[in-house]
């Protein structure tokens, strides 16, 4: 399901979407949404729930299962839940 449940505007200019089936980035270049993250690369979940920015420019994504602390090049740092 690619349902969207949250679309944040990153300081670096990035549109980042949270889904029920991962997190996506748009991709100027192809005008389209790729996934960059999910259950088979680190997510505890691909039902995204929520998605915010902190100061430092890192991701928050809270999913059904917990929250996750990911970086501006979408890999994931921590883990709570």
């Amino acid at each position: 399901d690619d349902s969207t449940s949250e679309v944040i505007k990153t300081q670096d200019n990035k549109i980042v979407v949270g889904t029920y089936a991962g997190i996506c980035v748009y991709n100027e270049e192809k005008y389209a949404f790729e996934p960059v993250l999910n259950t088979g690369n680190g997510l505890m979940s691909d039902i995204v729930y929520s998605l915010d920015e902190d100061e430092y420019g890192n991701i928050w994504a809270g999913t059904d299962m917990g929250v996750h602390k990911i970086s501006k090049d979408f890999k994931i740092l921590e883990t709570y839940g």
